[in-house]
């Protein structure tokens, strides 16, 4: 019943995380050109923490670095384009966090002892495709490193061409780890994600023609 539960979250979180990209589609498909609306930041930070939580329950170090780190660049995004909104979502956010491993602890269900449990239980297959998990996570992680710095260097929420080309490898390596995980919920979104990035692509190479 509790793996239920946590499926359904992981489904909501995937869904919120899906919607981001719709809602920008939508946004491009009408301007017809590549666009980030503001929108797309609050579906980010929604889908992400509520992913967090379902990576945090299925112990995977990957996707908790990944959601971890993006709550962080999305915020910065939205200070760009409205910095009032940000100290009270960070305060929500904190809230958040404490609340969730204050939960999880309380229960036994994250304990020092459990994660060397799980080291000491990896396999050499296992290993490799941590790696794996971690390559693609770090190219995944990069796409909104470089969105940052342009970001900073514009003082303006940009996205440049490079973020869709990591988003791309990124979103292949992880599909591929989320499928040895066999988690349906990653699967889905990684899967979902090459269709959006391959449009956004599209659109950037047509308005330079």
């Amino acid at each position: 019943m509790t793996n239920s539960i946590w499926l359904v979250i992981g489904f909501i979180g995937q869904a919120l995380f899906t919607g981001r990209f719709i809602v920008q589609w939508l946004a491009s498909e009408k301007q017809r050109k590549s666009v980030i609306p503001r929108a797309f930041w609050y579906f980010s930070i929604a889908g992400s923490l509520t992913l967090l939580s379902y990576a945090l329950y299925r112990r995977d170090p990957i996707f908790v670095m990944g959601q971890t780190f993006g709550v962080v660049i999305y915020l910065r995004n939205l200070y760009f384009i409205n910095p009032k909104i940000v100290k009270p979502l960070i305060t929500g956010i904190v809230i958040f966090f404490t609340t969730l491993i204050s939960y999880l602890f309380s229960i036994g269900f994250v304990t020092p002892e459990h994660i060397k449990e799980l080291r000491s239980n990896n396999t050499t297959t296992d290993t490799f495709w941590q790696i794996i998990g971690f390559i693609g996570q770090i190219m995944f992680s990069m796409r909104f490193i470089l969105q940052w710095m342009e970001s900073e260097k514009q003082k303006k929420s940009v996205m440049p061409v490079s973020f869709w080309y990591f988003s791309m490898f990124g979103s292949l390596i992880l599909l591929s780890y989320a499928i040895y995980q066999k988690d349906p919920v990653f699967i889905i979104g990684q899967s979902f994600g090459m269709i959006v990035y391959l449009r956004n692509l599209y659109f950037i190479f047509k308005d330079r023609k």
